[in-house]
């Protein structure tokens, strides 16, 4: 393979680099060498997964060469054994994140390419990885704790493989294996997917895994064996990160769900009651926690209640308010800062017991409702927090919304009299809208190296802004490909000379409708094989069809406009639903290949699941129409409040005039749209050999400022037409020019360098992001969802101050029931105050008393070294370390132990040893050596 000196690093690549290619793999090791970030665009078909891969495996060869190097080998390996046996990873971790699963199988597909074979695991949810027959078809934090309870019992079988498979596969690390190679191999025999890839982890150097994982507090803290310090984060795909971070800091708390939660909360007192009344009961056993949980039903009651209060305007836009009011909105309920760790335990104790129930029971398990809420209210807990000192609370970028359900609710009922009712079921929206409150806090954990990139980022300083984090290191790279390989025309009249406009104003005309039906019919006569064609919205493409199957559609002869659009092309629509769009996406392969007909049309939508997730090269996609601006909807509450954080931010940094980068409203609005054009332009052109057509056919698209945001690499093609017919052949010339240059057959098979299209031109990228336990995605609780598990600490010190500030007086104005409530948590509170005591003093007793961290290895350690001469314990430690590296069974490692000396001598020791052996191997080796 071809080697490159990039920055002073050695790269290799798989084929002769180009010069972007070389450009965009300086970038990243600047970044790298420099501990410094980057941000970093490269068009879709310029092998930009290939050149990060190149890029950071090369880089961490280098650096591990330099290790090496500057330390003895015999005693750095002796160090690194210790590390190891301290439970620290002593090398660096590239982790790579990208946005679904296919993406991330792509990520494995490329790698295997090229030269390097690091130690490499994929991480993914029991959902994507689990084989037992009944836990696998479960759904949500029900199949967790399914599988966790089966674990602990020792009933799974392939779990029960895991080390067995590691011991038999010592070399797994490095054979490249992804989701779906894991499976297979779990269900021909196998361990089990799930946690042999995180047995694979512990010694990875190349960590796979969804976006969540990293942008998700409490799935980040479960990864606990990575030393982010010694880490490297890549977010590839990252055009929608912003979104992605935004969301897992958010929640949404429906008038449904929080019902269902309280059903559950009587589920478990009813539970609770049946327990108490069964045979050997004790007397007035569970009497606490019946009543414990009354409260909880009845601090859930008071919520709804408090959420039902508002007055809501008739227009149904809802309510909204500064983050801090959901403070002074839980403090009606009792929530506040100082029972928040006494409200989620109640939580938590009522999942427990639904459990038990449904295990009593003899039940699958259930997803609750429950577990949601509580990840609602831990999203609340760690917004107090701040990022630094000088940062206000997190707080501060969170707006409180509650809308009345009038707009999402469309059922009505009549009242006597024939007036109409409207049944109130309000939403309860706690919105994060700064994405950088999630980067910092991975910042602020001491990775040295944050690049994220896509094919798709531009304006480079408006993500940057968002983002909140300095880029040291940016690039907004070229293509591969010659000019004349793409057309891109702005098309701003139909056949008929109507101006082709999709605004709010002009998109439901009957006359506009017609002639840009007539235009895509012209088009599907002209290009070849695969067209593709994005609406803004569901809505618009939905009112085009129908208005084109009509017959007095404006068409011009006989049949419809429809008839005349299919007579070439036989076409697909995207589907609303998620989970039909797998079989549209077939079909459209299906019908590409209908040999009857000159290609399929493929009718999508931006920011729709063919428009950022379908491969659509060589004939699958010869030209992509995007007939009009995807602006979201201003009256969308999210759009609107977004735009107005924006707006009051640059203000406030105007009047401090220190002259700070600043994001507009107006400008994130336009950017986002420009940014959802450009994705969906980026499904032709998938490769370097590629060719295809983009046609916008919108006016707007001709202004200066339209054609500025697009993609740096597709400016220069832009070629503006005033009327239909030079469009149409210039189109035409093009077309004929690329059967002129070259073949279909002929360039299919030139190689395809830097290119991971699947075979037949069209690849499927439309798998569901993965997600871990029960969560992800933040706590949507309107969705379902979430986790029981434990919570991470936020630090509340001195925030008493604060919570009084939400409050009349520092105390909470309520009614009687209010009162009533007060005074019976208050007496939980006792309670558990009381008995929180005792476990705080014998907490405090055993600190006193307890042994240093890491006591086991600093044990063995010592041991060692007064039992060994300084040859035999380097010997000692690296077989140690051989062994917890899965590279000697246990049968080797006690031979060795034996042969150490005098057993007498050697006792303490070999007990000592016990922590670090694992529990499948313990009663062989206590056999072995006679313990």
């Amino acid at each position: 393979m071809p080697k490159y000196s990039v920055g002073g690093v050695e790269v290799e690549f798989p084929h002769p680099a180009y010069d972007c290619q070389l450009a965009y793999m300086r970038k990243v090791v600047d970044a790298l060498e420099g501990k410094a970030n980057a941000l970093l665009e490269s068009p879709t078909g310029t092998g930009k997964t290939l050149c990060l891969l190149c890029a950071t495996l090369g880089w961490l060869e280098a650096k591990k060469g330099q290790d090496n190097a500057n330390e003895a080998e015999a005693e750095g390996e002796v160090e690194r054994a210790n590390l190891f046996l301290m439970g620290l990873k002593e090398s660096r971790t590239i982790v790579y994140a990208s946005r679904t699963h296919s993406q991330l199988a792509k990520v494995v597909k490329e790698l295997r390419s090229t030269s390097y074979r690091p130690k490499t695991c994929v991480l993914g949810s029991r959902q994507q990885m689990c084989i037992h027959p009944t836990v696998s078809k479960i759904q949500g934090n029900a199949q967790n704790q399914a599988c966790r309870a089966l674990v602990a019992k020792q009933a799974c079988k392939a779990h029960n493989s895991v080390q067995e498979w590691l011991l038999a596969n010592k070399q797994a690390a490095t054979q490249l294996l992804d989701i779906e190679d894991l499976v297979r191999l779990g269900r021909n025999g196998g361990g089990c997917p799930f946690y042999i890839s995180r047995e694979l982890q512990a010694d990875a150097e190349l960590v796979i895994l969804p976006y969540n994982y990293l942008v998700d507090p409490k799935i980040r803290k479960s990864m606990t064996n990575l030393d982010w310090s010694k880490c490297v984060l890549i977010f590839d795909e990252a055009h929608n990160l912003e979104r992605v971070c935004t969301d897992a800091a958010s929640f949404d708390l429906t008038s449904v769900r929080l019902s269902q939660c309280m059903a559950e909360v009587q589920g478990a007192i009813e539970h609770k009651l049946q327990q108490q009344s069964g045979p050997g009961a004790a007397m007035g056993e569970g009497d606490t926690e019946v009543e414990s949980f009354r409260v909880t039903k009845t601090v859930l009651s008071n919520l709804e209640r408090a959420i039902a209060a508002h007055d809501f305007p008739p227009n149904g836009d809802g309510v909204t308010f500064p983050g801090h009011y959901i403070f002074e909105l839980l403090a009606k309920a009792d929530i506040t800062v100082e029972t928040f760790e006494v409200f989620l335990d109640q939580l938590l104790a009522v999942t427990q017991a639904l459990e038990e129930r449904d295990e009593e029971a003899g039940k699958s398990r259930s997803t609750y409702n429950v577990p949601s809420l509580a990840d609602a209210v831990k999203i609340v807990q760690r917004s107090l927090g701040k990022l630094s000192e000088q940062d206000p609370p997190m707080f501060e970028g969170y707006r409180v919304h509650i809308s009345d359900g009038k707009k999402e609710n469309s059922k009505f009922s009549r009242a006597p009299g024939g007036s109409s009712t409207f049944k109130r079921m309000p939403t309860l929206s706690y919105w994060c809208f700064l994405p950088g409150i999630a980067m910092r806090e991975l910042a602020n954990l001491g990775v040295g190296t944050i690049i994220v990139t896509s094919g798709t980022l531009a304006p480079l300083a408006s993500f940057s802004h968002e983002l909140q984090l300095p880029f040291r290191e940016s690039i907004e790279n070229p293509h591969v490909i010659d000019p004349s390989q793409v057309w891109l025309g702005i098309v701003k009249c139909g056949p008929s000379n109507v101006r082709l406009n999709s605004s709010y104003r002009t998109r439901d005309l009957a006359e506009y409708k017609s002639d840009l039906g007539n235009a895509i019919a012209n088009f599907a006569r002209v290009v070849p094989d695969g067209l593709l064609v994005f609406f803004p919205s569901f809505v618009v493409m939905n009112k085009c069809v129908e208005h084109w199957q009509l017959p007095s559609g404006g068409s011009s002869g006989s049949g419809t406009i429809w008839d005349h659009i299919t007579r070439h092309k036989q076409p697909i629509i995207e589907p609303r639903e998620s989970k039909l769009f797998a079989q549209a996406a077939e079909d459209f392969r299906a019908k590409l290949d209908d040999p009857a007909f000159r290609g399929a049309i493929f009718f999508g939508v931006c920011r729709g699941k063919a428009s950022e997730g379908l491969d659509f090269s060589d004939r699958a996609g010869r030209a992509v129409i995007v007939t009009g601006i995807p602006f979201a909807m201003k009256t969308d509450p999210q759009v609107r409040i977004k735009k107005e954080v924006l707006d009051d931010e640059c203000r406030k940094r105007r009047g401090e005039g220190r002259g700070l980068s600043t994001l507009s409203g107006d400008q994130w609005y336009r950017q986002q749209a420009s940014r959802a054009v450009n994705q969906a332009l980026g499904r032709v052109i998938r490769h370097r050999h590629d060719y295809g057509a983009i046609i916008l056919l919108d006016e707007r698209f001709g202004s200066p400022s339209a054609q500025n945001d697009l993609s740096k690499w597709l400016r220069p093609h832009a070629r503006t037409f005033e009327n239909f017919g030079g469009a149409a052949g210039a189109l035409t010339k093009f077309f004929r020019g690329q059967v002129q240059v070259a073949g279909a057959g002929e360039r299919k098979a030139q190689a395809r360098e830097g290119n991971a299209a699947a075979a037949g031109g069209f690849s499927l990228m439309d798998a569901p992001a993965l997600q871990e336990e029960g969560g992800g995605g933040g706590a949507k609780v309107g969705r379902g969802g979430g986790g029981a598990g434990g919570r991470g600490a936020v630090d509340v010190s001195g925030l008493s101050e604060l919570a009084s500030k939400f409050t009349a007086g520092g105390q909470v104005v309520r009614d009687g029931v209010g009162r009533q409530l007060s005074d019976v948590l208050a007496a939980t509170k006792r309670r558990k105050v009381a008995v929180d005591a005792k476990k705080a003093a014998a907490l405090q007793r055993a600190k006193a008393t307890a042994p240093p961290k890491n006591a086991p290895a600093v044990r063995v350690m010592q041991l060692a070294k007064a039992l060994y001469s300084k040859e035999d314990y380097k010997t000692f430690i690296v077989g140690l370390k051989g062994y917890k590296d899965k590279k000697v069974g246990v049968d080797e490692f006690a031979r060795g132990l034996a042969a150490a000396g005098p057993a007498d001598k050697a006792a303490d020791l070999l007990r000592a040893l016990e922590h670090f052996v694992r529990a499948a191997d313990l009663q062989e080796y206590r056999r072995l050596l006679a313990l």
